[in-house]
């Protein structure tokens, strides 16, 4: 009656119909069991931790002799009240005596448990105690209880009773106002009661003397109200003659349940937060299992890529739920089904630089309309059912089941936005706030610049930054292991919880490259000229728009690759081609008058200082006078400068050839590797440091690597990184 095995269980109302089914579901909700008693094997489930509709079928058609040991055993107590009634009353037929509806006191009190006592009743019960004991002792030496009974009581009336034994008497009395006087009687009622329930009958019970008020109907219809009265306020509402006075309502309201007491008052997301609450257990999930995804806008003003105005973008994140990853990401001017549609095709893309990421069995979001735009969620031809994935949505407004992502929100983008001048999110300072606000207006009613305000290229270069950051970070739901420096115990940051997977053998399901390029990218509505499409702030071309130069087009875009666009037919929608950024920008001037400027420009300044040399050997004396003749022409004096060098590179050639072979073999450089100008601006960021770091340290490079080091640093590209090495460190080594 007790305890049931899964055979027994199969088929019972609120149960699966099978003893695997059941099996199942125990491991599912963590149902505790005992093995199975006798032979056999196997486990058996309490009826305690059944469902409602389980329990309340067992105990209807239980015997009555099974229930009478059922409420003897500890899994009764653990029901419902209205199944203990339940077995109460099947256990218990009519033609039996009921037991009494008001038991005795001694009863009551031994019934209890020592967790439900008060600290006053404890202190209370610990005295009455330690009287008792004195009692006994004093009854062993003088041969009866009586006899130790009388002896206390003279003791206490005595000048020179030691004080503990007074404090005892005082704290024993429960009385208000203490008092040392104790009579015979009621010591024997201690005896008594301690006799029949042990030292926890000694504790008092607990009175509890708050009673519902006559006015409290009253005053909670004006209290219970949307607009959050004050007390104060609820009071003068009421009529005169029920109206308590403000500390009567005070203590009222501090003793009622502060979830019954905001009921009206609050919403009902305010008071989920209030309630208790269940933890979601993602230990026994694997990477892509549940993957949670949700919209954020950005707690900070930025610049507009369009106008330049400030405005506030809208973030569509996809975090892992088994490992914290953010596995995907997009940003939109506005929530819409292409934002969530580009964040789902970042998650499912996988690539060196974004080594996270993979097709999600599960997809949890709220109802917001972009997540359940028909693009996305339509059955069949949505972007869920194509993929493969099972779109699971919460309960409106319980915003608290989403929690992980909700703290992601708050941990990343609302952490990140902190590190903005233009910040409005909460704990703003106002006045700076305000202030802020009002300087960003103005400046963008002028039609200029806005001062302060990020740009978009640096923007989205920003957040790549923090999300990179986030990943390297210990996350404090992660489990813990040995740092290999400190040898102390750290949180796991999400990038070692996904290696961990990885190194164990487990891959991410990833689709066909065909299948991400059909999913639908963010696009604008652009207008040619002369072959150049602009978007987002940057120029692309491809040869194929110079024929419809004034017409309007589809841009499509990926704003974590701004290398190329997509060019689509208006009406149409069909492929024309692909832009490339800058693809039409070439060097001002050919690279073969470029050297014979500077050549020529390199040759006078020579000239010029051969002159000065000269001029200063003519003033010694006359000694190694050069002759320099103003009507030579520029052409005979390059050609007597190159003789000159030409002879000072042979001897210099002539020496080196003797000296020792170490130092020949130092001198001896490998020729530099192929040239390779790389796409993405990001990692040529990172090629151009390290040529950089290559001439700052005179190591050869080529021409052309020399030539790309030189251009790099005239573009957009350039300037931004700059920036944000600036402001942020070496960007290279953290991207």
């Amino acid at each position: 009656m007790e305890w049931f095995t899964a055979k027994e269980l199969a088929g019972m109302p609120g149960m699966p119909g099978t003893e695997q089914g059941v099996t199942k579901r125990a491991k599912a909700k963590s149902w505790p069991f005992r093995p199975r008693q006798g032979r056999g094997g196997g486990r058996e489930y309490p009826l305690s931790c059944l469902p409602a509709e389980t329990q309340r079928h067992i105990i209807s058609h239980a015997d009555p002799d099974a229930l009478k040991t059922l409420m003897s055993s500890d899994i009764f107590r653990q029901l419902d009240v209205e199944l203990r009634e339940l077995v109460v009353k099947r256990a218990i037929p009519a033609a039996e005596p009921q037991p009494p509806a008001i038991r005795d006191a001694t009863d009551l009190v031994a019934s209890r448990d020592l967790d439900s006592l008060r600290f006053w009743q404890r202190d209370i019960m610990h005295y009455r105690c330690c009287i008792l004991n004195v009692i006994d002792k004093m009854a062993l030496a003088l041969g009866t209880r009586h006899k130790g009974v009388d002896a206390f009581l003279r003791m206490l009336d005595a000048p020179d009773c030691p004080p503990q034994y007074i404090m005892y008497v005082e704290q024993a009395n429960a009385r208000k106002g203490g008092g040392r006087r104790l009579s015979a009687g009621t010591i024997y009622r201690w005896f008594e009661l301690r006799l029949k329930g042990g030292d926890i009958a000694l504790a008092p019970s607990n009175v509890d003397k708050f009673r519902f008020p006559a006015w409290a109907g009253e005053f909670l219809r004006h209290y219970q109200m949307p607009t959050r009265p004050s007390i104060q306020a609820a009071l003068e509402l009421m009529p005169p003659d029920i109206r308590p006075d403000y500390q009567a309502a005070y203590r009222f309201v501090r003793k009622c349940s502060v979830i019954d007491i905001n009921r009206i008052r609050m919403s009902r997301k305010e008071l989920s937060g209030l309630k208790g609450f269940v933890r979601r257990d993602t230990s026994g999930l694997s990477p892509l299992d549940v993957v949670v995804i949700d919209g954020h806008t950005m707690k900070a003003y930025v610049a507009h890529p369009v106008h330049g105005k400030p405005f506030h973008p809208e973030i569509c994140v996809a975090i892992d739920a088994a490992t914290r990853v953010v596995v995907g990401w997009s940003i939109g001017l506005a929530e819409s089904a292409t934002t969530v549609g580009d964040c789902i095709r970042h998650c499912i893309t996988v690539s060196e630089a974004k080594p996270f990421g993979g097709i999600p069995a599960i997809l949890y979001s709220d109802n917001g309309a972009g997540l359940l735009a028909g693009a996305n969620s339509t059955e069949m031809t949505g972007l869920y059912d194509r993929l493969g994935i099972t779109h699971k949505t919460g309960i409106p407004g319980n915003s608290q089941a989403r929690g992980l992502v909700e703290s992601l929100n708050k941990n990343l983008w609302v952490r990140g936005a902190r590190l903005l001048e233009t910040f409005t999110g909460s704990n703003m300072n106002d006045d700076h706030r305000r202030k802020t606000y009002l300087r960003l207006k103005k400046e963008a009613r002028g039609g200029g610049p806005v001062a302060g305000l990020m740009p978009w290229d640096k923007f989205m270069s920003f957040l790549c930054h923090l999300v990179d950051t986030y990943h390297n970070r210990p996350h404090s739901a992660l489990p813990k292991i040995r740092d290999k420096e400190t040898f102390r115990l750290v949180h796991m940051t999400p990038a070692q919880m996904w290696g961990r997977f990885a190194a164990d053998g487990w891959q991410p399901e990833l689709p066909e490259q065909r299948e991400i390029e059909a999913i639908k990218r963010p696009w604008k509505q652009v207008r040619t000229a002369r072959g150049e499409v602009r978007l987002l702030g940057n120029i692309y071309y491809a040869g194929e728009l110079a024929h419809l130069t004034g017409s309007d087009v589809i841009v499509e875009y990926d704003i974590h690759d701004a290398m190329r666009v997509w060019v689509r037919d208006i009406e149409s929608g069909e492929m024309i081609c692909e832009a490339i950024w800058n693809a039409n920008k070439v060097a001002y001037f050919p690279k073969s008058a470029q050297d014979d400027a500077t050549d020529k420009r390199r040759e006078r300044r020579l000239r010029l200082k051969l002159e000065q040399v000269a001029e200063i050997q003519a003033e010694a004396g006359g000694i190694g006078v050069i002759d320099i003749q103003p009507e030579q022409p520029a052409v005979e004096i390059r050609r007597r400068l190159r003789e000159e060098l030409e002879l000072e590179m042979a001897e210099m050639a002539k020496k080196q050839a003797e000296r020792p072979k170490r130092e020949a073999v130092i001198l001896d450089m490998p020729e530099p590797e192929a040239f390779t100008v790389p796409e993405k601006p990001r990692e040529k960021w990172r090629f151009w440091k390290g040529l950089d770091a290559k001439i700052r340290a005179g190591e050869p490079v080529s021409d052309k690597e020399r030539q790309f080091w030189r251009g790099f640093q005239s573009t957009a590209d350039y300037r931004s990184f700059v920036a944000m090495d600036e402001e942020f460190g070496d960007w290279a080594a953290v991207n």
